[in-house]
């Protein structure tokens, strides 16, 4: 029986990376900010993957605890954290007015084997997908966003994305657009998000990507360690036994961003 769910687990990832490649029923729209002022929308469930995130969670938490009002829970798969991460979750909630959910699971290596499944843990029907080293600002306003999509029938919001290098003097940051930015707000039932690294959700319904300069996802980027932190990723997904296409697949878009971090800082990242 072991067998059987080992190829069953095998097929699932194939299917979902073979999904995603051809990006079925993916439809991109222009969306802006239409409704009246004071309008609250929805709530929100945050949905995380973290494994020894204590560095930090400090600032991740100080930026959710400003949509106190826009989210009232936050999913956490703790891959197997050795740090304070889940003694930090667990004391920040008694006190943050948001509950905190938090599933143990081994570190698989990579936080996409768990992403589906904190999801699946959420309560609402829209959540928000971040990790760690990500904020929004407050003024995004997150949950009109959703309450609107909502109304819409839209299912899912891709955000342009301004990545911060943390590690590299100076404030240097590089900017994503259109395809290049990230899909993280979604109506859970409309999502399947792959156990692959680097790829997109597939997402049953339409897709629209947030314009207004207030609504950026931001992003700690480690330059001096990406290419350690790719390393280690696919020989995780080696451990996972994913198909080589995939593996490959992954390399280049992880190569495709360190070049054009390279290109965009005029410096070499070792």
């Amino acid at each position: 029986m072991a067998d059987i769910s080992r190829i069953k687990s095998a097929l699932l990832k194939v299917v979902d990376w073979i999904g995603v490649q051809r990006r079925p029923d993916i439809i991109r729209e222009d969306f802006r900010d239409t409704a009246a002022a004071g309008e609250k929308g929805v709530k929100l469930s945050i949905c995380s993957v973290f494994h020894n995130e204590e560095h930090h969670l400090p600032h991740f938490l100080g930026k959710l605890a400003s949509f106190a009002g826009e989210v009232d829970e936050l999913v956490v798969i703790d891959q197997g954290s050795t740090d304070r991460t889940a003694l930090m979750l667990q004391n920040w909630g008694a006190s943050s007015g948001i509950q905190v959910k938090i599933i143990r699971e081994p570190h698989w290596g990579y936080c996409e084997l768990s992403r589906q499944r904190s999801i699946d843990a959420a309560r609402n029907p829209w959540v928000l997908v971040m990790d760690a080293d990500e904020w929004f600002e407050p003024e995004a306003n997150l949950a009109l966003l959703a309450s609107q999509c909502e109304a819409d029938g839209i299912s899912a919001v891709n955000f342009p994305t301004i990545s911060h290098v943390a590690d590299i003097p100076g404030d240097r940051v590089m900017n994503y657009f259109g395809d290049d930015g990230h899909i993280r707000l979604l109506r859970r039932r409309d999502v399947r998000w792959p156990m692959t690294p680097h790829v997109r959700p597939i997402v049953k319904g339409r897709v629209t990507t947030a314009r207004e300069p207030n609504r950026k996802l931001h992003h700690l980027w480690y330059a001096t360690t990406q290419r350690q932190k790719m390393e280690r990723v696919l020989a995780a997904m080696r451990a996972q036994h994913e198909p080589e296409e995939s593996l490959r697949t992954v390399q280049l878009s992880w190569e495709k961003a360190i070049r054009g971090f390279e290109r965009h800082l005029g410096v070499k990242i070792p």
